[in-house]
């Protein structure tokens, strides 16, 4: 079966009803309730619509969940499903894959061929885990489409000279452009949930894994840098026998570049830039002005990490000896023409060591795909380019399962 079968195979089959969804004769799809410790954000929510944006949204549309509602209440993010397709019938599993995804993914339909490519050639469990705010995480509001045109639309009047606006970014663009620091915040709750996760399969409590299940993990784009900072930060050695895979990810913060009609757009990207670069490289400015966040990124594993990951020049030392100890542990592969993240960029950061003050020595490898592609879609689903397509896709796929096996 070709990689656009699998997906037109798998595209409606993706549920969040029954518990158990037959994919094939030999996989199943479960999904399993997961309630989150909550994000620690305590900044207000954007605040009351603006009047001029509610005339543009459509009858009956209530904005409560974009504009009102403290991102600790929005319940769609606190208490949620994780899934997993594995073998039918089995019990609980002994091997495992956590597969983490993008940057404003709400969908996980291009993610499913990989989820059942990695089960059939390594007779694994794949867990699909969806990030903070993001995936099944996130209210309905967030992608109902005439809704977010709407968005979309009254962002262009008030921001004449944006970017890469659209239906698929405005909901993010909105959020992280009222306050930047939701970067931070999702990325550290997201951390705590699969480190709570994995903590729950060791203890024997998770439905779908045994207790000394071995736990890997196949990550993209942003889920890589989520991947980088869990085992950089695995104080407690949760994952000191795990290993990490990286698609299209992999580099620090500052040569990744997100402004897209899929991630978010110029003015959101320019507000994440300007807190990243500017806000964080003034710890004690911004320890008077965010105790709460300054503590976060400063005295807790995940922040410190954190923090080495968005410049060179950021805690080069902790991020290089902190990667350097990771090798054999990590893969990267990129995508020559990905310009959000840029394969030169993967190297630098896993391979040669920024500034060339170290050489961390991860594995990079970088692929080119005989068709049209881009960062966001690296294996379209048409048939005009079903046969390179599926040369690729089992092509890179065979790379993961070889690292992972």
């Amino acid at each position: 079966m070709t990689h656009l079968q699998l997906h037109n195979q798998l595209k409606d089959a993706f549920s969040l009803g029954p518990p158990e969804i037959p994919l094939f004769d030999d996989l199943t799809l479960r999904n399993y309730d997961f309630v989150s410790n909550g994000t620690k954000f305590s900044g207000p929510p954007p605040g009351a619509p603006p009047p001029d944006l509610t005339e543009r949204l459509p009858q009956g549309c209530d904005p409560t969940d974009l504009f009102l509602t403290p991102d600790a209440e929005i319940r769609q993010n606190a208490s949620f499903r994780h899934f997993v397709v594995g073998p039918r019938g089995a019990q609980k599993a002994s091997q495992a894959i956590i597969l983490l995804h993008g940057l404003n993914e709400r969908h996980w339909d291009k993610y499913l061929p990989m989820a059942v490519h990695l089960a059939r050639a390594l007779g694994k469990s794949v867990l699909l885990f969806p990030t903070a705010f993001h995936m099944n995480r996130s209210p309905a509001l967030w992608t109902d489409p005439k809704a977010m045109r709407a968005v979309s639309q009254w962002r262009k009047s008030r921001h004449p000279d944006v970017l890469e606006s659209s239906l698929s970014n405005a909901a993010i663009s909105l959020r992280l452009q009222a306050d930047p620091s939701r970067f931070f915040w999702s990325g550290l709750q997201t951390h705590d949930d699969i480190t709570a996760l994995v903590k729950t399969i060791r203890q024997g409590l998770h439905p779908a894994f045994a207790a000394d299940a071995t736990v890997d993990f196949f990550t993209y784009s942003i889920g890589c840098f989520i991947g980088e900072i869990l085992f950089m930060a695995d104080e407690p050695g949760l994952f000191a026998d795990s290993r990490l895979a990286l698609f299209c990810g992999g580099p620090i913060f500052s040569r990744m570049r997100a402004t897209s009609k899929f991630i978010i757009d110029s003015k959101a990207d320019d507000s994440l830039s300007a807190f990243l670069l500017q806000d964080l490289a003034d710890l004690p400015r911004l320890g008077q002005k965010d105790p709460p966040l300054a503590q976060a990124l400063t005295e807790t594993a995940a922040g410190r990490a954190f923090l080495s990951m968005i410049t060179p020049e950021s805690h080069g030392h902790h991020r290089d000896s902190r990667l350097r100890a990771l090798a054999g542990r990590v893969m990267a592969v990129g995508l020559a023409k990905d310009t959000v993240v840029p394969p030169n960029e993967i190297v630098a950061t896993l391979q040669e060591g920024p500034f060339g003050r170290s050489k961390p020595g991860i594995e990079v490898t970088v692929a080119d795909p005989p068709y049209p592609y881009r960062h966001e879609d690296p294996f379209p689903a048409l048939a005009k380019h079903e046969a390179p397509v599926d040369s690729a896709f089992n092509g890179i796929m065979a790379q993961v399962c070889r690292f992972l096996a």
